[in-house]
């Protein structure tokens, strides 16, 4: 339980970005399985690649639109 525990503080400190210093989106991904599926909060709520995953979510943290 403590395993999974630290593998998801992990991916979230991973996703923490602020002005000036970008999110670390290849330790995020390499966290996964490749093959895994990630859901994101967007809706409709639909499967996606983690490279899909990742790729919206650096053009979101490039655009501004998350803080």
């Amino acid at each position: 339980m403590e395993a999974i525990r630290s593998i998801i503080s992990v991916q979230f400190q991973c996703m923490d970005w602020e002005p000036g210093r970008p999110a670390d989106w290849a330790r995020f991904a390499s966290l996964f399985f490749p093959e895994s599926t990630l859901i994101a909060a967007a809706r409709p709520a639909k499967r996606q690649s983690i490279e899909a995953f990742v790729d919206r979510m650096k053009g979101l943290e490039a655009s501004g639109t998350l803080r």
